[in-house]
């Protein structure tokens, strides 16, 4: 039987959070899809121009190797909004539903926890790189670091909106997507 206090209550306010961590989502995705096309462009001028040229450029590596950094971790938070992290749900799909619903929420529990504990180190990690410089770049390296506790927060905020979200459907009745 659904709970009328959730539905009233808590519907409308989840919704409008929905609808925000969407638009950010969809900007972290944009931002991921435009290092990556901005890194394949860097990296294949950096090959023509080693291998054709003879040249090349001394600073192409330490941006190709944070971009990359970049794009792992704000594919890691986008994908945990989406559902589409990698995950075995051939094996959860052969649950009965409400223990489905309790594997979801207790998933959602540990992504939490454990993108808390990177954040946590992240903000450590940036605090103690950010005196040294790249080589090439000269680029403060806690820089490069920086997108672990922005995304990891991502991922938290994430974590609990879906939890969120779980419990809601989970006393509604409803099927969790």
């Amino acid at each position: 039987m659904a709970n009328p206090k959730y539905s009233k209550n808590w519907g409308p306010v989840l919704e409008k959070i929905k609808r925000i961590f969407n638009r950010i989502e969809e900007i972290t995705t944009r931002i991921t899809a435009f290092l990556i096309i901005m890194l394949t462009i860097l990296v294949s001028w950096q090959v023509f121009a080693r291998y054709v040229l003879n040249t090349g450029a001394f600073w192409a590596e330490e941006i190709s190797i944070t971009g990359m950094m970049w794009i792992a971790f704000l594919g890691a938070s986008g994908a945990i909004w989406t559902d589409s992290h990698i995950g075995l749900r051939f094996v959860i799909e052969k649950f009965p539903d409400t223990m489905r619903k309790i594997i979801n929420i207790i998933n959602y529990i540990i992504m939490g926890s454990f993108s808390l504990l990177l954040f946590d180190y992240g903000i450590t990690l940036v605090k103690k790189t950010m005196s040294g410089k790249l080589s090439a770049t000269n680029i403060p390296i806690g820089c490069t670091y920086l997108i672990i506790p922005i995304s990891t927060a991502f991922m938290v905020i994430f974590s609990l909106l879906k939890i969120m979200q779980a419990i809601i459907k989970f006393y509604q009745r409803d099927e969790i997507k």
